[in-house]
């Protein structure tokens, strides 16, 4: 039962989507590294697709429709985006006040997204953007306002949800070379914004990683190797948050090992700079005796699915009593050496890859569950199922 790997695991498909963004406007800017995930080869293909074809298809991913929206925006012509029926369901009306600030023309249909746009023509003195249902609405403006001929003011109306993502595509996007000032509600890009910096490596994915870790509570260890000494990942602060559930962290100066204990304990943590850890945290914390209580995220409802809602359901089939709160959740875990008469039964994470994971984890722990469309982890992880060696 006791689990062990060694290895890098996945580039970050955060990081990527935004390299690739970059790369559009800089083909000299090179990226070393890759990923076979979907949302990274979905962003190649309609970055490539809105300059020949200008018609973009099978999108899923939140961020890889707002960006590429954003990129399609700064060029002249129609524009089609399709994916989904779930994608077009999370927030897309504070994208559409965007694009109409810009002086887009846009249709939202069941399953597509239009735009027309000769360009970006600011209708105001200023762009402003709501960030309380996503940070992604600005970061897309930002990774879209390389090259402009006048200065780009941006206001941000309504208390911002994951800022630590926009904190990230602010310091990636420092990183390279361009220039934004202001803090707070009030941001500005000065015209001409080039790059500096033309060789790019993506780090490894904190969050698919921190789902290869949490199998080590089956016992076994995991070794993560090149570990940075630090990430621009909200995701990275995960080993903190293991340490803090008992788990044994050790890092080199070149790795990080994570081992399982006998002394593991419930959490209290919130997760409102870390979300995407969310279901995969709270599998963890059903499997470990005691209350748990993950709070601060009421945006996860906006999520690939209503991630509040579906890993309640997920834990109370595997006979854990868990309360709902509109930011999170109480898990009332038991440990995974407790007997249960659970049946045999079936879950389908609805085409989310991190609902997927948290269920692989489970299934790991000994839990009877037939997980259906497994495939839902090739949208960040594709290896995800041989890495953790679980047969869904």
């Amino acid at each position: 039962m006791s689990f062990y790997f060694l290895g890098k695991g996945p580039f970050s498909k955060s990081l990527l989507l935004r390299a690739l963004i970059v790369q559009s406007y800089f083909p000299e800017f090179k990226i070393t590294g890759d990923s076979p995930c979907n949302d990274v080869q979905s962003m190649k293909k309609g970055l490539k697709d809105i300059t020949d074809n200008r018609v973009v298809g099978h999108l899923q991913g939140g961020a890889v429709l707002r960006f590429l929206a954003l990129r399609a925006s700064r060029m002249s012509g129609r524009f089609v985006l399709k994916g989904s029926s779930r994608l077009f369901q999370r927030p897309i009306k504070e994208l559409k006040a965007v694009l109409n600030q810009l002086s887009c023309e846009t249709k939202l249909e069941e399953s597509s997204f239009t735009l027309e746009s000769e360009g970006w023509r600011l209708s105001g003195d200023a762009l402003h953007v709501s960030v309380s249902r996503s940070s992604q609405f600005v970061s897309a403006i930002l990774l879209n306002s390389f090259n402009l001929n006048y200065d780009l003011f941006i206001n941000l109306e309504g208390q911002m949800v994951s800022s630590s993502y926009f904190q990230m595509t602010l310091s990636f996007l420092h990183s390279l070379g361009m220039k934004i000032s202001g803090e707070g509600q009030e941001y500005c890009v000065p015209a001409g914004q080039k790059i500096h910096k033309f060789v790019y490596k993506p780090e490894p994915d904190m969050g698919c990683l921190f789902a290869v870790a949490a199998m080590v509570i089956t016992g076994g260890a995991v070794v993560f190797t090149d570990w940075p000494d630090q990430s621009l990942q909200p995701d990275f602060v995960f080993p903190n948050l293991l340490k803090e559930m008992g788990f044994m962290i050790q890092k080199t100066p070149q790795n990080l090992e994570i081992r399982g204990t006998q002394n593991l304990k419930p959490i209290k943590y919130n997760m409102q700079n870390c979300p995407d850890l969310f279901p995969v945290l709270s599998a963890l914390c059903a499997c470990i005796e005691g209350t748990s209580h993950l709070y601060g995220a009421p945006h996860l409802v906006y999520k690939e699915s209503d991630r509040i809602q579906e890993t309640a359901d997920l834990l109370g089939k595997c006979g854990r009593k868990v309360t709902v709160l509109k930011d999170g959740l109480m898990i009332e875990g038991r440990s995974i050496g407790t007997k249960s008469n659970l049946s045999a039964f079936s879950f389908d994470p609805q085409e989310d890859h991190r609902m997927a994971m948290a269920a692989g984890l489970l299934k790991k722990t000994g839990m009877p569950i037939r997980i259906l469309n497994p495939e839902a982890v090739n949208k960040s992880f594709p290896d995800f199922w041989s890495v953790v060696n679980v047969k869904p």
